[in-house]
């Protein structure tokens, strides 16, 4: 009994020592941050979507085609759900990724937190993608080609993150990466399959290697050409 009572004993500091070390960014939620970057929240996303889209056209990987009327009104209660479900997820893993992890690793003075952060956030990842079936292609070559997204779109929502001081504004991106590149371009805008469509995984998609391009382009884009904005 006594033993039972210390293990309890010990379980309870440390709960209170993490409740405690995670109050500030848990605050965080609460902050809107600064208004600006929400904009650029939404539109890198989609802007990104819409170029991998386009360049996997050119690939003959998907064909531009848009959905007809009555199939986007079936799709209507899906889109919907996926909306809601994404910002709830997006959400959940920003908390965690860019509310708690990425502060702590900086004040810890972990060399490279963008790139340490990024590699943990892919390895947690990855046995959805090696033993999965949400890709069809489940090669090492998909893993490496996800691993390399991963990383290089958490420079930019860290980057983010950090600039407008709210993980609301990473949550927004990384919602909004996922509906523009999993369903919106794919499946409303490019809706026939090209000749090359088994490559859609690997190259586009929402974590191919033009995908890891494009956001690696970005973060270097915003680092020497965006100041970061004044809190009003």
């Amino acid at each position: 009994m006594a033993m039972l009572g210390n293990k309890k004993l010990v379980l309870s500091f440390v709960f209170l020592v993490l409740l405690t070390s995670w109050s500030y960014e848990a605050l965080i939620i609460f902050n809107g941050g600064i208004p600006e970057y929400y904009a650029y929240a939404l539109l890198v996303p989609l802007a990104l979507a819409l170029i991998t889209g386009l360049l996997c056209v050119i690939l003959d990987v998907r064909q531009f085609a848009l959905i007809g009327v009555d199939a986007l009104r079936a799709m209507g209660p899906i889109t919907l759900s996926v909306l809601a479900f994404g910002l709830l997820g997006a959400f959940g893993e920003e908390l965690g990724w860019r509310g708690f992890l990425l502060p702590k690793m900086i004040a810890a003075d972990i060399p490279h937190p963008y790139l340490a952060s990024g590699i943990v956030w892919a390895i947690w990842h990855l046995p959805l993608i090696a033993f999965g079936s949400f890709y069809q292609t489940t090669n090492a070559l998909m893993v490496s080609a996800y691993a390399m997204s991963i990383i290089a779109m958490t420079f930019v929502i860290s980057e983010l993150r950090l600039r407008s001081g709210s993980v609301w504004v990473a949550t927004l991106l990384h919602a909004s990466h996922n509906f523009f590149s999993q369903l919106a371009v794919p499946a409303f805008i490019l809706a026939r399959p090209g000749s090359r469509s088994k490559l859609w995984d690997v190259l586009g998609g929402d974590s191919g290697m033009i995908v890891a391009m494009l956001y690696a382009m970005t973060f270097l884009f915003f680092l020497r050409k965006i100041k970061p904005a004044k809190k009003h």
